[in-house]
């Protein structure tokens, strides 16, 4: 492998290292949590995690946020029902 290649690699592993971290702040978490859901993930060592592994983790996040986002949706589907959100004004 050139040293280019290597160098460009190296860059990637951690831009997606940089990105979970990132990622995972905004679920409110701190880097250990961080770190242990990596390594729950790819079943592998944090420090041993290449660029596909934490890819996996970042389609995990993915995952993680459509499930929070459709938790949303119903909400406000039910919410919606319920007549709840709306501003109504009392009949006199």
């Amino acid at each position: 492998m050139r040293d280019a290649d290597t160098r460009d690699m190296r860059r990637r592993r951690a831009e997606l290292r940089t990105t979970v971290l990132c990622l995972g702040r905004l679920l409110g978490w701190g880097s250990r949590d961080v770190i242990a859901f990596a390594e729950a993930v790819t079943d592998r060592p944090w420090r041993r995690c290449g660029c596909a592994e934490f890819e996996r983790v970042v389609e995990e996040y993915w995952a993680i946020g459509r499930v929070i986002e459709e938790k949303r949706a119903r909400q406000r589907e039910l919410d919606r029902i319920e007549g709840k959100g709306e501003h109504r004004v009392a009949a006199r």
